[in-house]
């Protein structure tokens, strides 16, 4: 059962009310039991009665006359019962191994074998091994991974022997088999560790008046109590069992619109009726939808809601589509809208995608008929160290007049277009080719001041992969733009120089490029960096606001190549600007 299906639940505790929803990861152990068993087995049948007859004192050639059988088969028999003790090989008796055998009908063997099982790392549980998620595929899916609460599994006093004998006679049973051919289990000899894979379940966390916490967990349907008593424990341990990674949201987001459209008696309702009442306005839409929906973690657009877009589309049902913020809370977010963006490009006006840089509200809007607008509410909760947890409220829309002031706020379409005459191939190569002889121009002039200039005198640092940069039609190729700047004039300005000379000695003498070349650092840290850190995403939404209107590239026709033309043409006018100068002061003029 999917977390959207629980939350429809989610009035099963009187009391209490509902103060967070997540999916997390628990680590699962997969481990190679190397084992030791005792093993009861039946002779073979010609071996039973070989033994059976030489009990009445028959000798081997009377044995094989009256069983009929061939010499070979016989004496092999024979000679694999006094291997075994079963026959005195001198006085070619019975021996009392033998007779015991004739009574209890088994033979005790010990055996090793390879035992794999998985354990569970929040309950212990061990089970017969299967595969999970993967560490990487958890990450994609951008589900919150618990510490284990159990000890690591790597000791034999560690294991829980009743329960991998149930794995052993799990992984034997037969149909025609009973339990006891599958052995005993006496010893754990080894345990081999494999990779940690992880389980995906479902927590619900509740709170009543008086801040008394409750978690619900589910595997798919299932109610698992054992997962909430561990979960309880890690969180006194200290451990994280849910991480908002929505600060910037809360800090950013202001409700005066929200709260404009409420009455009196206006119904707040809750994250499970509202995604539910998303997909029925979505059968519904006839001519346009309208979505509005914020850069966080709680609204990723999912493959669910990507296949219902991809519907509407294909019956000419026109998609209007706002993403406010401009910050990815983690790469499955950004991997769905890179998704979303291929349908922009797949149905062109018909699907149109507008980055706003300010936080405003989940809006879905049909037709300019009905809807509904959502906002994330923070709570305080009485946990030790997981004390802050979110949900998502809000309320439908279904009275002209408050549609059609949502409709104006939320979806109002932006008039400009952002346009740069883009650079083209012929002309970066022009205006690298001239930069790095500025470059090299202006390292002379600081030599002679400082003795440590730009480039310190020597070649400028892959100088051939600088002037032959390719034009960034796509994420990859302004990041390779990036590294490449950053390289061969950026880098190189510390190197040898101390750690602070880009942003003290060369920004107090060339302040103009300086904060060109930090533009294109910071564009490189966010090519890389999902998170960035307080001081680098200041600079960062700064110049978005200069270069793109505050939107993210990403979401901007030609939004890198357009970045690349602005950052290759504003460093070359700035060196330009300064080499004049450096001309002109020396020249006397």
């Amino acid at each position: 059962m999917a977390i959207e299906d629980l939350l429809l639940k989610s009035t099963d505790l009187p009391d209490y009310k509902l103060v967070g929803y997540v999916e997390i990861g628990v680590p699962i152990f997969k481990r190679i039991l190397h084992c030791l068993l005792l093993q009861q087995k039946n002779l073979h049948v010609v071996e039973e009665f070989v033994l059976r007859l030489t009990e009445h004192n028959l000798s081997l050639i009377e044995i094989t006359d009256l069983l009929g059988l061939d010499q070979q088969l016989v004496e092999a028999s024979w000679f694999n019962l006094i291997s075994m003790g079963f026959i005195d090989p001198l006085d070619k008796v019975i021996t009392e191994l033998g007779t015991n055998y004739l009574q209890d009908n088994k033979i005790d063997s010990y055996e090793k074998t390879d035992i794999p099982v998985s354990i569970d790392g929040l309950t212990g549980e061990i089970k017969v091994d299967r595969n999970w998620i993967s560490a990487q595929n958890i990450r994609e899916l951008g589900i919150q991974v618990v510490d284990p609460y159990i000890e690591i599994p790597d000791k034999e006093d560690l294991i829980n022997f009743s329960e991998v004998n149930n794995v052993l006679h799990a992984l034997n049973k037969d149909e025609d088999d009973d339990e006891s051919s599958t052995g005993k289990l006496l010893e754990i000899l080894k345990i081999r560790p494999k990779k940690t894979q992880y389980k995906r379940i479902s927590i619900l966390l509740y709170s009543d008046a008086n801040n008394n916490v409750r978690i619900m967990a589910y595997d798919g349907n299932e109610h698992k109590q054992k997962y909430e008593v561990s979960l309880i424990g890690l969180d006194e341990r200290g451990l994280s069992i849910y991480k908002i990674n929505e600060d910037l949201y809360f800090k950013q987001y202001t409700d005066i619109k929200y709260e404009s459209l409420l009455k009196s008696d206006t119904e707040i309702v809750g994250p499970g009726k509202l995604y539910s009442y998303m997909y029925e306005l979505m059968d519904e839409v006839k001519t346009q939808l309208d979505i509005s929906m914020p850069l966080v973690e709680m609204h990723v657009p999912t493959d669910k809601l990507i296949s219902k877009l991809i519907e509407l589309l294909k019956k000419k049902v026109k998609i209007y589509y706002i993403v406010s913020g401009r910050q990815f809370a983690n790469e499955l977010l950004k991997k769905q809208y890179e998704k979303l963006l291929e349908l922009r490009s797949k149905y062109e006006g018909l699907f149109i995608i507008r980055n706003v840089a300010d936080y405003t509200n989940k809006c879905v809007l049909i037709d300019t008929k009905k809807g509904f607008v959502s906002k994330l509410i923070e709570h305080n909760i009485g946990l030790v160290k997981n004390d802050r947890t979110m949900t998502e409220e809000g309320f439908l829309l279904e009275q002209h007049p408050e549609i059609q002031i949502a409709k104006n706020f939320y979806f109002e379409e932006s008039n400009e277009t952002l346009y740069t005459e883009l650079i083209n191939k012929r002309e970066i190569e022009g205006k690298l080719k001239s930069i790095s002889e500025m470059v090299i121009y202006i390292d002379e002039y600081l030599l002679s001041i400082n003795g440590k200039g730009w480039i310190g005198g020597g070649a400028i640092p892959n100088l051939q992969r600088l002037l032959s940069v390719p034009t960034a039609t796509t994420e990859e190729r302004f990041e390779n733009f990036a590294n490449t700047v950053m390289q061969s004039l950026i880098e190189v300005l510390n190197k040898g120089k101390g750690n602070s000379y880009f942003f003290v000695d060369f920004k107090n003498y060339f302040p103009k490029i300086q904060r060109v070349l930090h533009k294109i650092r910071v564009y490189r840290n966010a090519a890389h960096h999902l998170k960035l850190d307080e001081q680098v995403k200041e600079n960062y939404f700064l110049f978005l606001n200069e270069d793109l209107d505050g939107s993210l590239p990403i979401f901007i026709k030609d939004g890198y190549y357009i970045l690349q033309t602005k950052l290759i043409r504003e460093l070359y006018d700035v060196l330009y600007s300064e080499v004049n100068k450096i001309r002109s002061g020396l020249n006397g003029e």
